[in-house]
């Protein structure tokens, strides 16, 4: 169920961008492919094909191997029928055995050994290729989402209440590829703390924020501050922003 929910909510970020509004230098499928998250599922024995356009790199967000729908959502179980030919197994019996609630723990394991920082790749999705059956009996399917990374790209943080610039030399143009303003415990020991719980706290439209004030830009710069971003956090949290970008 978490793993379906996680699938079907991501919203597709920044799905059209407003190319005509200062962004004229801009590639527009390369723009979009480093922003958006990819979605792609293929049923059982079928061959999963992962591409990212050029100077672009996977990187695998999610990958469930298993069933959590019924075969009457998604990817039917198939078999043979009288003349040889394949047709969907739609009988209420086969609903009734069949799990909807299994996944292979290697999904993204597999997933990442595979198709990881390369710019394409391809797998069949089967038991063998996961090294594991979470469901006999039960027609699978595989689904992933990804996003296209930069090969190379700069990284900028700043502590709550200082400030960054983001800048590209010659003719090129700043692309945002993701923006954070908050805590997480990962990031603990990025500026300074008061506390030591457990805090992860980040405000939800920071990138929205801080694609219209740079993306597209040759340089630009940007407060770390509550009143751009909103404070997300408990009041005695010291937040910090962390945008990374590329020139394009």
């Amino acid at each position: 169920m978490r793993g379906r929910t996680l699938l079907y909510l991501t919203t597709f970020v920044i799905a059209t961008i407003a190319l005509g509004n200062g962004y004229s230098g801009f590639s527009g499928g390369s723009l979009l492919s480093i922003l958006n998250t990819f979605h792609e599922h293929v049923c059982d024995g079928s061959i999963l094909k992962v591409r990212c356009p050029r100077k672009t790199l996977i990187s695998m967000q999610f990958a469930q191997y298993g069933r959590q729908v019924p075969s009457s959502r998604m990817c039917p179980a198939p078999t043979h029928n009288s003349k040889g030919s394949y047709r969907s197994l739609y009988t209420p019996y086969h609903y009734l055995r069949e799990d909807t609630n299994c996944q292979a723990t290697t999904s993204l394991t597999v997933l990442l050994d595979l198709c990881q920082n390369k710019h394409r790749c391809h797998l069949v999705a089967s038991a063998e290729t996961f090294r594991q059956d979470p469901c006999p009996g039960t027609s699978k399917y595989l689904e992933v989402a990804y996003k296209c990374r930069p090969e190379s790209y700069k990284n900028e943080v700043a502590c709550e209440g200082d400030q960054v610039e983001l800048w590209c030399h010659r003719a090129t143009r700043i692309a945002i590829h993701s923006a954070f303003f908050g805590q997480t415990p990962n990031d603990s020991s990025k500026c300074l703390q008061t506390h030591h719980n457990y805090i992860d706290c980040r405000a939800r439209d920071t990138l929205d924020v801080v694609r219209r004030r740079c993306h597209g830009r040759k340089q630009c710069v940007l407060e770390a501050e509550e009143y751009v971003f909103g404070n997300p956090c408990p009041s005695e949290v010291n937040k910090y922003l962390n945008v990374t970008y590329t020139c394009e």
